[in-house]
């Protein structure tokens, strides 16, 4: 199947609920679910990370399919859990069971839909691997929940050891005083929580601390406590329309001070779109980027180009995760030689593969976390998301200001 789609193709297929198999398929088929966030304040991500699931289904299926069970092709059923519907998220995942048949779920993407979610892949015995962040999802004791990228609590330390490992590198100091702002999703109140626990570990006065709703219109709530206690730093752990509502409201006040935020509330082309200019320095721990130095990397965002060929940024975080638990599920299915979700579990459970991943290779200990995820650290700059730490990984020098 060529891939010739465009995101208004692609928004077209998610409202039906379905993303067809290629056409013309003679052998049977593995249903592959894919319930995640399609509509609401991590909506982007969502479809991202199910665009990057798709590319890697045609490129399996193109290449042959499953050749361990006959050359089986696999069939994407992708739903809209919603970004913030747990109820939504239940129903749509067990539906994907129980109704499409699906041995393997990918979702789902948004950390408070994903908990939802993995109870009912829990309940039915299929395994689900999922790009959410928050601790929580490894910490239930399930056996058939996988999580790729790194805890939040990760994410929360790697956000102030690589910004103080910046400083030190470019400005030959480290920051002593931040502000940290949180939403009320289960990722960003893990992550609040743990900056706020870095800080006092670290000695750095929190000069302005809240949590916030999704969806504010006033950014008074972060402006005057920022204007006031002057920070060096400004962590911003929101949704992508909060973080571009308050950057703005900061920059045009003057202030350039680094905000550092994490996964999709920071790393999509929106903020750029949105922003321009006022993006820069605009900084955010996440799980992958489309500049890492890694084998296979470049290849697939030669692949992601092919597949949407009016999108001028590399491929972002969702895209690169749904890519790679694709090529995973397909090692899964050719070393299980079945599909049965039991045997496909056991044998996630046991696996030990490269990766485009950070890390780049993937194995799940007895909790389902991945044990070699890292986080890296990314800034916006002239329109585009660039990778700066870890610094093997680093593809740009770092500006400070």
């Amino acid at each position: 199947m060529v891939l010739k789609s465009r995101w208004t193709v692609l928004a077209a297929a998610l409202s039906l609920g379905v993303l067809a198999a290629p056409a013309g398929a003679q052998v049977k088929e593995i249903v592959i679910g894919a319930p995640n966030s399609l509509s609401g304040g991590y909506a982007e991500g969502g479809r991202q990370v199910v665009a990057g699931l798709r590319i890697a289904v045609d490129e399996i299926n193109a290449k042959g399919g499953i050749k361990s069970l006959g050359g089986a092709k696999l069939k994407l059923v992708s739903a809209d859990t919603s970004s913030d519907n747990p109820t939504q998220a239940s129903t749509v995942t067990r539906r994907v069971i129980t109704q499409d048949k699906a041995v393997m779920l990918m979702g789902a993407h948004v950390s408070t839909m994903t908990l939802s979610a993995q109870i009912e892949a829990e309940r039915a015995e299929v395994p689900i691997i999922t790009t959410s962040y928050a601790d929580a999802i490894v910490s239930k004791g399930f056996k058939y929940t996988f999580k790729l990228p790194p805890m939040s609590s990760a994410f929360s330390a790697a956000s102030f050891d690589y910004v103080n490992a910046l400083y030190a590198e470019v400005k030959n100091t480290r920051p002593k005083k931040v502000a940290i702002f949180y939403g009320s999703d289960a990722n960003s109140q893990a992550l609040g929580a743990g900056l706020l626990a870095n800080a006092k570990k670290n000695n750095i006065e929190v000069v302005a601390t809240a949590a916030l709703p999704s969806g504010i219109t006033d950014p008074t709530p972060v402006i005057g406590p920022v204007l006031a206690g002057k920070p060096e730093i400004i962590f911003l752990n929101l949704y992508t329309d909060d973080t571009i509502l308050i950057t703005k409201a900061l920059r045009n006040l003057g202030v350039t001070a680094p905000i550092v935020g994490s996964g999709s509330g920071i790393a999509v082309k929106t903020i750029s779109e949105a922003l321009g200019k006022q993006a820069d320095n605009l900084m955010g721990t996440i799980a992958w980027n489309g500049d890492l130095p890694i084998k296979g990397v470049a290849e697939f965002a030669a692949k992601w180009k092919a597949a949407f060929p009016d999108e001028k940024l590399l491929p972002q975080e969702a895209a690169g995760e749904g890519y790679a638990i694709g090529l995973l599920m397909a090692d899964v299915l050719e070393k299980a030689k079945s599909a049965d979700p039991k045997v496909l579990r056991d044998t996630l459970a046991g696996m030990d593969v490269p990766s485009i991943y950070p890390g780049e290779r993937v194995k799940f200990d007895a909790t389902g976390m991945n044990i070699y995820a890292m986080p890296i650290l990314v800034t916006w700059s002239d329109g585009k998301l660039y990778t700066i730490w870890p610094k093997k990984y680093q593809t740009i020098k770092p500006q400070l200001p």
